[in-house]
Protein backbone atom coordinates (compact mmCIF):
# COMPACT_ATOMS: atom_id res chain seq x y z
CA UNK A 1 0.00 0.00 0.00
CA UNK A 2 2.92 2.40 0.65
CA UNK A 3 4.16 1.81 -2.90
CA UNK A 4 0.66 2.46 -4.19
CA UNK A 5 0.31 5.76 -2.30
CA UNK A 6 3.74 6.86 -3.51
CA UNK A 7 2.92 6.19 -7.16
CA UNK A 8 -0.52 7.78 -6.96
CA UNK A 9 1.12 11.09 -5.99
CA UNK A 10 3.64 11.31 -8.82
CA UNK A 11 2.95 13.15 -12.03
CA UNK A 12 2.89 11.91 -15.60
CA UNK A 13 6.21 13.47 -16.55
CA UNK A 14 8.09 11.55 -13.86
CA UNK A 15 6.43 8.27 -14.83
CA UNK A 16 7.37 8.73 -18.49
CA UNK A 17 10.97 9.83 -18.01
CA UNK A 18 11.68 7.24 -15.29
CA UNK A 19 15.46 7.49 -14.89
CA UNK A 20 16.34 11.17 -14.88
CA UNK A 21 16.33 11.73 -11.13
CA UNK A 22 16.30 9.93 -7.79
CA UNK A 23 12.51 9.79 -7.55
CA UNK A 24 12.18 8.26 -10.97
CA UNK A 25 14.82 5.65 -10.09
CA UNK A 26 12.58 4.60 -7.21
CA UNK A 27 9.68 4.36 -9.64
CA UNK A 28 11.75 2.21 -11.97
CA UNK A 29 12.43 -0.21 -9.10
CA UNK A 30 8.70 -0.40 -8.29
CA UNK A 31 7.78 -1.00 -11.94
CA UNK A 32 10.46 -3.65 -12.21
CA UNK A 33 8.94 -5.47 -9.25
CA UNK A 34 5.45 -5.26 -10.73
CA UNK A 35 6.59 -6.60 -14.10
CA UNK A 36 9.10 -9.15 -12.82
CA UNK A 37 7.26 -10.77 -9.92
CA UNK A 38 7.01 -14.52 -10.65
CA UNK A 39 3.23 -14.95 -10.48
CA UNK A 40 2.04 -18.48 -10.98
CA UNK A 41 -0.45 -18.46 -13.80
CA UNK A 42 -2.32 -20.03 -16.63
CA UNK A 43 0.49 -19.88 -19.12
CA UNK A 44 2.88 -22.42 -17.66
CA UNK A 45 0.05 -24.55 -16.29
CA UNK A 46 -1.89 -24.89 -19.55
CA UNK A 47 0.74 -24.59 -22.24
CA UNK A 48 4.40 -23.97 -21.40
CA UNK A 49 5.20 -23.08 -25.01
CA UNK A 50 2.77 -20.15 -25.26
CA UNK A 51 3.56 -17.69 -22.52
CA UNK A 52 2.62 -14.17 -23.56
CA UNK A 53 -0.40 -12.13 -24.56
CA UNK A 54 0.25 -9.16 -26.82
CA UNK A 55 -1.81 -6.05 -27.45
CA UNK A 56 -1.23 -3.68 -30.36
CA UNK A 57 -2.53 -0.12 -29.91
CA UNK A 58 -3.91 2.53 -32.28
CA UNK A 59 -5.87 1.13 -35.20
CA UNK A 60 -6.51 2.76 -37.54
CA UNK A 61 -3.84 5.44 -37.77
CA UNK A 62 -5.06 7.72 -40.54
CA UNK A 63 -1.81 9.69 -40.51
CA UNK A 64 0.05 6.56 -41.68
CA UNK A 65 -0.15 4.64 -44.91
CA UNK A 66 -2.25 1.53 -44.53
CA UNK A 67 0.59 -0.48 -46.10
CA UNK A 68 2.64 0.25 -42.97
CA UNK A 69 0.20 -1.71 -40.88
CA UNK A 70 0.05 -4.51 -43.43
CA UNK A 71 3.83 -4.87 -43.17
CA UNK A 72 3.54 -5.02 -39.39
CA UNK A 73 0.87 -7.72 -39.66
CA UNK A 74 2.92 -9.76 -42.12
CA UNK A 75 5.76 -9.89 -39.61
CA UNK A 76 3.41 -11.23 -36.93
CA UNK A 77 2.24 -13.91 -39.35
CA UNK A 78 5.82 -14.79 -40.22
CA UNK A 79 6.63 -15.52 -36.58
CA UNK A 80 3.18 -16.91 -35.70
CA UNK A 81 2.40 -14.17 -33.20
CA UNK A 82 -1.10 -13.90 -31.72
CA UNK A 83 -2.17 -10.38 -30.75
CA UNK A 84 -5.15 -8.21 -29.91
CA UNK A 85 -5.62 -5.18 -32.16
CA UNK A 86 -6.92 -2.13 -30.28
CA UNK A 87 -9.55 -0.50 -32.48
CA UNK A 88 -10.87 3.06 -32.27
CA UNK A 89 -13.99 3.00 -34.48
CA UNK A 90 -14.62 6.77 -34.64
CA UNK A 91 -10.96 7.84 -34.58
CA UNK A 92 -10.46 11.62 -34.73
CA UNK A 93 -7.13 12.16 -32.95
CA UNK A 94 -4.80 11.12 -35.79
CA UNK A 95 -7.02 12.09 -38.71
CA UNK A 96 -10.55 12.59 -39.93
CA UNK A 97 -13.31 10.20 -38.88
CA UNK A 98 -14.14 7.47 -41.37
CA UNK A 99 -16.98 4.98 -41.77
CA UNK A 100 -14.98 2.26 -40.07
CA UNK A 101 -17.35 -0.66 -40.65
CA UNK A 102 -17.33 0.03 -44.37
CA UNK A 103 -13.62 0.75 -44.68
CA UNK A 104 -10.63 -1.23 -45.94
CA UNK A 105 -9.30 -1.16 -42.38
CA UNK A 106 -12.22 -3.21 -41.08
CA UNK A 107 -12.32 -5.45 -44.15
CA UNK A 108 -8.66 -6.34 -43.62
CA UNK A 109 -9.21 -7.06 -39.92
CA UNK A 110 -12.02 -9.50 -40.80
CA UNK A 111 -10.21 -11.09 -43.73
CA UNK A 112 -7.12 -11.81 -41.61
CA UNK A 113 -9.19 -12.95 -38.61
CA UNK A 114 -7.38 -10.52 -36.31
CA UNK A 115 -8.70 -10.45 -32.76
CA UNK A 116 -9.72 -6.93 -31.77
CA UNK A 117 -10.91 -4.99 -28.74
CA UNK A 118 -12.20 -1.47 -28.16
CA UNK A 119 -9.60 1.30 -27.81
CA UNK A 120 -11.95 4.11 -26.86
CA UNK A 121 -14.28 5.80 -29.30
CA UNK A 122 -12.53 8.80 -30.91
CA UNK A 123 -9.14 8.74 -29.09
CA UNK A 124 -9.44 12.49 -28.61
CA UNK A 125 -8.25 14.42 -25.58
CA UNK A 126 -8.38 17.97 -24.23
CA UNK A 127 -5.84 19.51 -21.88
CA UNK A 128 -4.15 16.15 -21.31
CA UNK A 129 -7.43 14.46 -20.39
CA UNK A 130 -8.65 11.60 -22.55
CA UNK A 131 -12.20 11.22 -23.77
CA UNK A 132 -12.97 8.76 -20.95
CA UNK A 133 -12.16 11.32 -18.27
CA UNK A 134 -14.12 14.04 -20.06
CA UNK A 135 -17.42 12.17 -20.38
CA UNK A 136 -19.77 11.26 -17.59
CA UNK A 137 -20.69 7.70 -16.62
CA UNK A 138 -24.11 7.91 -18.30
CA UNK A 139 -22.61 9.00 -21.62
CA UNK A 140 -19.92 6.34 -21.34
CA UNK A 141 -22.56 3.66 -20.78
CA UNK A 142 -24.54 4.73 -23.85
CA UNK A 143 -21.46 4.70 -26.05
CA UNK A 144 -20.30 1.32 -24.79
CA UNK A 145 -23.70 -0.26 -25.41
CA UNK A 146 -23.79 1.21 -28.91
CA UNK A 147 -20.35 -0.17 -29.77
CA UNK A 148 -21.04 -3.60 -28.26
CA UNK A 149 -24.19 -3.81 -30.36
CA UNK A 150 -22.15 -2.81 -33.44
CA UNK A 151 -19.37 -5.39 -32.94
CA UNK A 152 -21.14 -8.28 -31.19
CA UNK A 153 -21.87 -10.20 -34.40
CA UNK A 154 -18.17 -10.51 -35.31
CA UNK A 155 -16.50 -13.66 -34.01
CA UNK A 156 -13.06 -12.05 -33.70
CA UNK A 157 -14.30 -9.25 -31.40
CA UNK A 158 -13.19 -9.64 -27.79
CA UNK A 159 -14.81 -7.89 -24.84
CA UNK A 160 -11.60 -6.07 -23.96
CA UNK A 161 -11.46 -2.31 -23.35
CA UNK A 162 -8.18 -0.46 -23.82
CA UNK A 163 -8.43 3.10 -22.42
CA UNK A 164 -6.93 5.73 -24.78
CA UNK A 165 -3.67 7.09 -23.36
CA UNK A 166 -4.09 4.45 -20.59
CA UNK A 167 -6.11 7.01 -18.66
CA UNK A 168 -8.63 5.34 -16.38
CA UNK A 169 -9.90 6.09 -12.89
CA UNK A 170 -11.80 3.93 -10.43
CA UNK A 171 -15.35 5.03 -11.33
CA UNK A 172 -14.70 4.55 -15.03
CA UNK A 173 -13.25 1.09 -14.41
CA UNK A 174 -16.28 0.02 -12.39
CA UNK A 175 -18.61 1.05 -15.21
CA UNK A 176 -16.49 -0.67 -17.87
CA UNK A 177 -16.26 -3.80 -15.72
CA UNK A 178 -20.01 -4.24 -16.14
CA UNK A 179 -19.63 -4.62 -19.91
CA UNK A 180 -16.17 -6.07 -20.57
CA UNK A 181 -14.25 -9.15 -19.48
CA UNK A 182 -10.90 -7.36 -19.46
CA UNK A 183 -9.93 -3.71 -19.01
CA UNK A 184 -6.28 -2.83 -19.61
CA UNK A 185 -4.02 -0.14 -18.20
CA UNK A 186 -0.56 1.29 -18.75
CA UNK A 187 2.05 3.68 -17.33
CA UNK A 188 -0.42 6.57 -17.07
CA UNK A 189 -2.81 4.36 -15.08
CA UNK A 190 -0.36 4.38 -12.16
CA UNK A 191 -1.17 7.93 -11.06
CA UNK A 192 -4.90 7.75 -11.88
CA UNK A 193 -5.85 4.23 -10.83
CA UNK A 194 -2.99 2.91 -8.71
CA UNK A 195 0.05 0.64 -8.81
CA UNK A 196 -1.65 -2.70 -9.22
CA UNK A 197 -0.54 -5.94 -10.86
CA UNK A 198 -3.00 -7.92 -12.98
CA UNK A 199 -6.02 -8.69 -10.80
CA UNK A 200 -9.76 -9.32 -10.72
CA UNK A 201 -11.86 -6.34 -9.62
CA UNK A 202 -15.66 -6.30 -9.66
CA UNK A 203 -15.65 -9.53 -11.65
CA UNK A 204 -13.49 -8.04 -14.42
CA UNK A 205 -9.80 -8.66 -15.12
CA UNK A 206 -7.61 -5.58 -14.87
CA UNK A 207 -4.58 -6.21 -17.10
CA UNK A 208 -2.08 -3.33 -16.93
CA UNK A 209 1.07 -3.14 -19.05
CA UNK A 210 3.87 -1.09 -17.49
CA UNK A 211 7.25 0.08 -18.77
CA UNK A 212 9.43 -2.87 -19.59
CA UNK A 213 6.40 -4.57 -21.13
CA UNK A 214 5.18 -1.36 -22.79
CA UNK A 215 6.77 0.84 -25.45
CA UNK A 216 9.03 0.46 -28.46
CA UNK A 217 10.11 -3.06 -29.35
CA UNK A 218 13.81 -2.28 -28.81
CA UNK A 219 13.24 -1.36 -25.15
CA UNK A 220 10.88 -4.28 -24.51
CA UNK A 221 13.40 -6.71 -25.95
CA UNK A 222 16.19 -5.23 -23.82
CA UNK A 223 14.02 -5.47 -20.70
CA UNK A 224 12.99 -9.08 -21.18
CA UNK A 225 16.09 -10.74 -22.51
CA UNK A 226 18.06 -10.81 -19.24
CA UNK A 227 15.20 -11.76 -16.93
CA UNK A 228 14.58 -15.17 -15.45
CA UNK A 229 11.21 -14.23 -13.91
CA UNK A 230 8.51 -12.00 -15.24
CA UNK A 231 4.85 -11.41 -14.68
CA UNK A 232 3.56 -13.41 -17.61
CA UNK A 233 0.02 -12.24 -16.96
CA UNK A 234 1.02 -8.73 -18.01
CA UNK A 235 0.37 -7.96 -21.69
CA UNK A 236 3.22 -6.92 -23.95
CA UNK A 237 2.05 -3.63 -25.51
CA UNK A 238 3.23 -2.49 -28.94
CA UNK A 239 2.24 0.48 -31.07
CA UNK A 240 2.58 -0.61 -34.67
CA UNK A 241 3.01 2.97 -35.92
CA UNK A 242 6.00 3.50 -33.59
CA UNK A 243 7.88 0.67 -35.29
CA UNK A 244 8.01 2.17 -38.80
CA UNK A 245 10.97 4.48 -38.30
CA UNK A 246 13.68 1.81 -38.39
CA UNK A 247 11.94 -0.21 -41.10
CA UNK A 248 10.71 -2.71 -38.48
CA UNK A 249 14.22 -3.94 -37.68
CA UNK A 250 13.79 -3.89 -33.89
CA UNK A 251 10.27 -5.25 -34.18
CA UNK A 252 11.59 -8.15 -36.24
CA UNK A 253 14.12 -8.97 -33.49
CA UNK A 254 11.44 -8.85 -30.79
CA UNK A 255 8.90 -10.97 -32.66
CA UNK A 256 11.57 -13.52 -33.48
CA UNK A 257 12.02 -14.05 -29.72
CA UNK A 258 8.25 -14.38 -29.23
CA UNK A 259 7.76 -16.80 -32.12
CA UNK A 260 5.18 -19.44 -31.12
CA UNK A 261 5.29 -18.15 -27.53
CA UNK A 262 2.04 -16.20 -27.54
CA UNK A 263 -1.56 -17.14 -26.97
CA UNK A 264 -4.84 -15.82 -28.31
CA UNK A 265 -6.94 -13.50 -26.20
CA UNK A 266 -9.91 -15.76 -26.82
CA UNK A 267 -8.04 -18.58 -25.10
CA UNK A 268 -6.95 -16.30 -22.27
CA UNK A 269 -10.50 -15.02 -21.67
CA UNK A 270 -11.93 -18.54 -21.68
CA UNK A 271 -9.56 -19.56 -18.89
CA UNK A 272 -9.95 -16.43 -16.74
CA UNK A 273 -12.77 -17.86 -14.63
CA UNK A 274 -10.60 -20.86 -13.70
CA UNK A 275 -7.62 -18.72 -12.78
CA UNK A 276 -7.10 -19.19 -9.03
CA UNK A 277 -3.84 -17.21 -8.89
CA UNK A 278 -5.09 -13.82 -10.10
CA UNK A 279 -5.43 -11.55 -7.09
CA UNK A 280 -9.03 -10.62 -6.23
CA UNK A 281 -9.75 -7.12 -4.96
Amino acid sequence: MEINRFLCQINKHIVRTQVKNKKSKKITIVLDRLTSFPWKGLYTKLNPERKFIIRVDDYPRLDHKFDNFKRFHLLTKKYKIDYLLCVTPFEKFYGREIDFLNSEYFDFLLKEHIEFGLHGFTHQRRKDKSELLLMGIQKLRKRVLKILNMFSEYSNFRKVFIPPFNQIDYDTFIELSRHFEIVTGGPESLYLFGAYPPMILNGCAYMPSYYGFYGRSERINEFLKNRTYFNNLMPITLHWAWECKDNYENLNNLLKNFSRKTRTWKNFIETLTDHKHLKRA
